[in-house]
């Protein structure tokens, strides 16, 4: 059985979005901000502000890798998240 696959956003209160995929549980991927530590520029942002502060959303649910792959660079080039 394939793995399935979803799309979220963290939204910040100043309006960043960091949009991901992951085919584990969000809260597994998540771990309350600590699945970040890779990402230096996110994690000093969680460190700061608070993880609790940040708006997690679902986009996208129940997708292929390929779809998932898909929506992630479309959502990444239209809210410019690369910085």
């Amino acid at each position: 059985m394939e793995k399935k696959w979803t799309v979220y956003c963290h939204l910040t209160n100043d309006g960043r979005r960091y949009i991901g995929i992951t085919s584990n549980k969000t809260y597994r991927r998540w771990d309350n901000g600590r699945g970040y530590m890779s990402n230096k520029y996110f994690m000093s942002y969680i460190k700061k502000h608070g993880w609790q502060n940040i708006k997690h959303i679902i986009l996208y649910e129940n997708l292929t890798e390929t779809e998932a792959k898909e929506k992630e660079k479309y959502l990444i080039k239209k809210f410019n998240t690369q910085d």
